[in-house]
């Protein structure tokens, strides 16, 4: 998400931008480590309740239990946006330069709104087939998705932009996308091979 949020900005706002996602990130982590740390101790150490995957499962079926998923919903639906936002980008600039957006500027508005629609459609869709097997769906998602990004991709651009690095250092390049090969084939048979095993509710009723 950094590149594309940095190639947005306005020139002016670019140079602050490495201090702000810095103070960002530091923030994020240590407001979902608190929320998520504490109360797993409590529960789990403390008063030995077993947890349920989905946190939301989690809650008594009380008032506030229900205030709190309408916030979780909200801040979702809010965080949806940017989440979106780097594969709108990198799709519409493929897009444009394949010529399928169009030149004038009242069709190119329509059909760009057009395919962030059916991207929106496709990501709803594929949230209703995955919901009632959580721990499954998000294994996919980590495999087809996170695996890449944390172990194969980044080795491959280092290879590509430094053909001349030392021997070493390619060997463990490629040790690293050996390992995250591995580990995005293992976790997609995993998550296939138990996909009707232990389905999930994803509502309190």
């Amino acid at each position: 998400m950094v590149l594309p949020v940095y190639d947005s900005l306005r020139p002016g706002a670019r140079p602050a931008f490495a201090r702000t996602m810095s103070l960002t990130l530091v923030g994020v982590a240590a407001a979902y480590i608190i929320i998520g740390l504490v109360p797993y101790l409590y529960l789990v150490g403390m008063a030995g309740t077993p947890m349920a995957d989905a946190i939301t499962l989690n809650l008594p079926r009380v008032w506030w239990a229900y205030a709190i998923m309408g916030g979780y919903c909200v801040a979702l639906a809010f965080t949806y946006p940017l989440m979106l936002f780097p594969a709108v980008r990198i799709l519409e600039k493929a897009l444009g330069r394949a010529g399928l957006l169009g030149r004038d500027a009242g069709g190119f508005a329509a059909r760009r709104n057009g395919v962030r629609a059916l991207i929106v459609g496709t990501t709803l869709a594929i949230s209703l087939l995955g919901a009632e097997q959580l721990n499954n769906f998000v294994s996919l998602i980590g495999a087809f998705c996170c695996t890449p990004l944390a172990f194969i991709y980044p080795c491959l651009f280092h290879l590509r932009l430094l053909p001349e690095a030392p021997r070493a250092v390619r060997a463990s390049n490629w040790a690293i996308i050996v390992v995250g090969v591995g580990v995005f084939f293992f976790s997609t048979y995993q998550a296939i091979n138990t996909w009707s095993v232990s389905p999930i509710n994803p509502c309190i009723s």
